[in-house]
């Protein structure tokens, strides 16, 4: 019960949306997990979208219908509830058994290694008792307000989408067959998706990096009508700090985009040459601005 309560302290404070009174020492009574820079990325309460699992043939299957939760907080916690349409829903047959008469429920600690980008589970209880106190390595994507969630075992070929509590989908406008001139045109910004990607390059593959880069943002910009802006750049004095501007008509926009061949590509063949990456969502403070710099862009030459 000890236990219990410490991590339901936890997760109000997370929830809360504030940090706890003390940092957390060895003498507290909640002890604070080793800092990761990861970590607060992942901090808060996500809503399932869908899972994809390898169905009885053997192919990966999407499911749609499923209902979950997950919890990250501050301080090292992690809760894991999943609700399936009906018992023989839950996906079976693998290595490892998640569910149990249709429903997944965990709750435990997690840890986080920017460098590989992962985040392992350690589950304190289970509906199903051979989870309970086992590492349980996923690997982690974030792209916006979504997480994906992936096993690293080999022999497991799963992933699970969730999204942030609380955020929303803009109007798509990806339909429009030029978008950085139909915002110029309209006289608006509303609706579009501004995030800055931080990157982080092996010195070793810089040059390799780059050339992939330029490739994508080229064609993206070019195939794509809702891709407004994919603006590589990098720090003067530390090349292998890259930072991307990216614009795009709405998140719709975005999604199909990541979707791309093009950027499919970028993603499989550049992972083992990032070290690090952040992605930084803006909100423009004068959006009013920006249908005027792309009308003057369009009469730069």
């Amino acid at each position: 019960m000890t236990t219990m309560r410490t991590w339901i302290a936890a997760a109000l404070v997370a929830l809360g949306g504030c940090a706890p009174a003390t940092r957390g020492t060895a003498g507290d009574v909640v002890a604070v997990a080793p800092a990761a820079a990861a970590r607060p990325a992942l901090v808060g309460l996500w809503h399932l979208i869908h899972l994809e699992a390898p169905g009885p043939d053997g192919t990966l299957r999407r499911m749609t219908g499923a209902k979950g939760s997950l919890i990250y907080t501050p301080t090292g916690q992690v809760s894991v509830q999943v609700m399936y349409p009906s018992t023989g829903d839950a996906p079976s047959g693998g290595p490892v058994q998640y569910a149990a008469g249709g429903y997944e429920g965990t709750f435990g600690r997690y840890t986080t290694d920017e460098a590989t980008r992962t985040v392992t589970h350690r589950y304190e209880g289970a509906n199903v008792r051979t989870l309970v106190d086992v590492d349980l390595p996923r690997r982690y994507e974030i792209t916006g307000n979504r997480l994906v969630l992936r096993s690293t075992r080999a022999d497991e070929h799963w992933a699970v989408t969730w999204e942030r509590d609380g955020t929303s989908r803009p109007a798509s406008a990806v339909g429009d067959p030029s978008a950085a001139s139909s915002i110029a045109a309209s006289g608006s910004s509303q609706g579009m998706m501004v995030r800055i990607s931080e990157i982080q390059i092996d010195p070793a593959r810089l040059d390799e990096y780059n050339a992939i880069l330029k490739e994508e943002a080229e064609a993206s910009v070019r195939l794509e009508p809702g891709v407004i802006s994919i603006f590589p750049m990098y720090q003067r004095e530390r090349p292998t700090e890259v930072r991307i501007l990216e614009i795009y008509a709405s998140r719709p926009a975005y999604e199909a985009h990541i979707k791309s061949p093009h950027f499919q590509k970028y993603k499989t063949t550049t992972l083992p040459m990032v070290k690090s990456l952040t992605l930084v969502d803006m909100t423009l403070i004068d959006p009013a601005t920006m249908p005027g710099i792309f009308a003057k862009m369009q009469g730069v030459k």
